[in-house]
């Protein structure tokens, strides 16, 4: 119903949470001014936007199950996923 009058398709999604018992996990790498995300226990095709706070300030990525990087223009010293996203964040 939702994504038939919405126009969004939101199936992954609910079989993400709705359906699985898996959080997803967003792996990441912090490397100089290098992100490096992609999400871990999701299910096949996942590609859900999450907003991260780097060096204070706040970005939105989609990660995806293959890795995706960022480079900033400066060094990253700070890293934080938006805790109002459920979801959580392991720093491999």
């Amino acid at each position: 119903y939702i994504s038939k009058h919405s126009g969004i398709d939101f199936s992954l999604l609910f079989d993400q949470y709705l359906r699985g018992t898996e959080i997803p996990n967003l792996k990441h790498t912090l490397a100089g001014r290098e992100l490096t995300f992609q999400w871990e226990n999701v299910v096949a095709g996942f590609a859900y936007p999450v907003d991260v706070i780097v060096n204070g300030k706040e970005f939105r990525i989609v990660p995806t199950e293959t890795p995706q990087n960022i480079t900033f223009d400066e060094e990253i010293t700070s890293f934080e996923v938006d805790r109002n996203f459920y979801v959580t964040a392991d720093n491999k």
